[in-house]
């Protein structure tokens, strides 16, 4: 492995970095960071992008995923908006994360899905509603009946008005002397 890199405070990069070895963040990155192997990001660090690496140590911002072939560690302080995967994480008190957090299987190297394709996961046994033993014990739904107004007519649901538009008073024009007046 080569030797570990810095992005010192007040330094902005956009791209995307990828790199062998180990790599310390203090500044802004827009753009995905992907290494060999440890990233730490400190607590002033702000970075928009995906981050793929051995070991990730977050104390700063991250707006993407995370992903952590060994293990990712949110400190306190760190702010993550995204997806979180590794086959062990540790959140911190006073670390803040907006997304999803997985721990199996996470070690594939691949980001974790945009939570849009993501697919739902399965609801557990205990949730799952029990059939009733006897089918005479099922009843079918009662059916919905339309309260009727009046002598039995159907009436549609009343629209609501909308919100009348304020008054605005109007502006009265000033006459040619009244103007010059003000203007001296």
């Amino acid at each position: 492995m080569a030797a570990a890199s810095t992005i010192s405070a007040g330094t902005a990069i956009r791209g995307r970095l990828k790199l062998d070895g180990d790599l310390e963040v203090h500044g802004q990155v827009e753009g995905g960071i992907e290494a060999g192997g440890d990233v730490t990001l400190g607590s002033g660090a702000l970075l928009k992008g995906d981050v793929a690496g051995q070991h990730l140590t977050v104390a700063g911002a991250v707006n993407g995923n995370l992903q952590g072939s060994a293990q990712v560690v949110l400190e306190a302080g760190a702010r993550v908006q995204g997806d979180v995967a590794a086959p062990s994480i540790g959140i911190r008190p006073g670390a803040l994360i907006r997304g999803r957090v997985e721990t199996s299987g996470a070690g594939g190297g691949a980001a974790p899905k945009p939570r849009a394709a993501a697919e739902k996961p399965a609801a557990p046994e205990a949730a799952k509603p029990k059939p009733a033993k006897k089918s005479a014990e099922r009843a079918a739904p009662a059916p919905v009946i339309p309260k009727a107004s009046g002598r039995g007519k159907k009436t549609a649901p009343k629209k609501r008005k909308a919100a009348p538009a304020p008054k605005v008073p109007a502006l009265k024009k000033r006459s040619k002397k009244a103007a010059k007046r003000r203007a001296h």
